[in-house]
């Protein structure tokens, strides 16, 4: 909640003053990555984002880049416009994840480096 509220459960208090997080090889899979896109929808002042040695796997990287670029059609026209360095180097993520992750860079224009320095699965 504190990134990006809880939706229309919200109290409204979202961190302003946030700009880095680190959130490294803390255990967060999937459905962690899905909240966590969720609130950075919202949040206009994180603007790097460290999810390296993390279980994010394709699944997570797509709620990723649905933040970052939308979704085409689907988009709610909720991206995130202020992330400039995202960090997702080991976080197991394939082909399916990496073709979201690019789709969603060609279309967001905030984002300066996107790491994910690992082999494909």
């Amino acid at each position: 909640e504190m990134l990006g509220g809880n939706g229309a459960e919200s109290s409204g208090t979202v961190n302003t003053n946030l700009e880095h997080v680190n959130l490294s090889d803390c255990r967060i899979g999937p459905v962690g990555a899905q909240h966590l896109a969720q609130a950075l929808c919202v949040n206009t002042s994180v603007k790097t984002l460290k999810l390296s040695y993390n279980r994010l796997g394709d699944e997570g990287a797509k709620a990723l880049a649905e933040m970052l670029g939308g979704n085409g059609a689907e988009s709610s026209g909720t991206v995130n416009t202020t992330l400039e360095h995202v960090d997702l180097s080991d976080c197991n993520i394939g082909t399916v994840g990496a073709q979201h992750l690019a789709q969603a860079l060609c279309v967001n224009t905030s984002v300066k480096t996107l790491g994910t320095i690992e082999k494909l699965n």
